[in-house]
């Protein structure tokens, strides 16, 4: 499992290389959750490139800064996220491995 690390309240931002067939308008959904399964968030999803393909997820701080988040110095909270690709007429899902986020306390958010 892939680990991220997060600061309470930023941008998310992750990109990671994918294989997947060209000329399909791929779309993308994903979604960040607690450890017990509850939704946090909606993830925004694209996919970029040319001959290499990468997807790209990302939340904005504006509504990031309403994630469950530490509230001390050195503690942390565990998110976790996945996401998948599907083509226009759904025949073709493929879904990502599991992303670990830790959420680290930010001591510049008031």
């Amino acid at each position: 499992m892939q680990t991220v690390r997060f600061k309470a309240g930023d941008t998310l931002s992750f990109v990671g290389q994918v294989n997947v067939a060209d000329g399909v308008q791929w779309a993308g959904r994903g979604k960040i959750r607690k450890s017990d399964g509850t939704q946090v968030a909606d993830l925004d999803v694209s996919l970029t490139g040319d001959l290499q393909k990468w997807v790209v997820i990302e939340k904005a701080a504006s509504e990031t800064a309403f994630w469950p988040n530490p509230a001390t110095p050195g503690a942390s909270v565990e998110l976790f996220f996945d996401y998948e690709l599907y083509d226009p007429l759904g025949d073709t899902v493929l879904s990502s491995e599991t992303v670990r986020v830790i959420v680290e306390y930010d001591p510049t958010r008031g």
